[in-house]
């Protein structure tokens, strides 16, 4: 039974759950906010870098994987490759963002 629902304030709720979706905001329960947090602090990256290029070593507690990772670049990148999993670049505004899923002992290289 859903107290207080009649087609007005249901249709409300879509639209202010429709808005949310199209703007791709992460619209989620606590216990899964937290649970993604925990993981985060979880994940070792090492870096190595030179003129060409930059390569992130992923290392993740209990082989966790964390989904959409996202790292703020300070340039603009030519192109990333990933040795497993998937890596890619996205640009919002004027910055750019590598976003890739962190897996165990992957490698991602970004060139410069």
């Amino acid at each position: 039974d859903l107290t207080g629902y009649n087609e007005n304030t249901f249709s409300a709720l879509q639209n202010i759950i429709d808005t949310v979706k199209a703007q791709n905001v992460w619209l989620t329960d606590l216990p899964s906010i937290v649970d993604y947090f925990r993981s985060i602090d979880n994940v070792t990256l090492f870096v190595e870098s030179n003129n060409k290029q930059i390569k992130i070593f992923v290392n993740t507690e209990n082989d966790a994987q964390i989904k959409n990772y996202s790292l703020k670049l300070n340039f603009k990148p030519t192109s990333v490759n990933s040795n497993i999993g998937s890596a890619e670049i996205k640009r919002i505004n004027n910055d750019y963002f590598l976003i890739f899923d962190a897996i165990e002992n992957q490698a991602i290289t970004i060139a410069k």
